[in-house]
């Protein structure tokens, strides 16, 4: 679908995703799914954010992956 739908030349992410949320009890994989799904979102924008603030680097990969870490343990509490 990646490939056909948005012209994607090695859609990468898109099967490994299915994997993630396949691989559960048949009742939890749309959760899997949705989880995966928001915690794309949350790290596209936090790095965003971190490259809009700090521009590239070591320090904007660090920045996000921190950030990001941080929501997903606030959400799962």
């Amino acid at each position: 679908m990646a490939r056909h739908l948005v012209d994607h030349r090695l859609p990468f992410f898109a099967p490994v995703a299915a994997v993630v949320a396949l691989n559960a009890a048949r009742r939890e994989r749309g959760v899997n799914a949705v989880r995966l799904l928001l915690g794309v979102v949350v790290g596209i924008l936090a790095a965003d954010a971190a490259v809009a603030v700090l521009h590239h680097g070591y320090g904007a990969l660090a920045a996000a992956t921190f950030v990001a870490m941080l929501v997903a343990l606030a959400v799962g509490r």
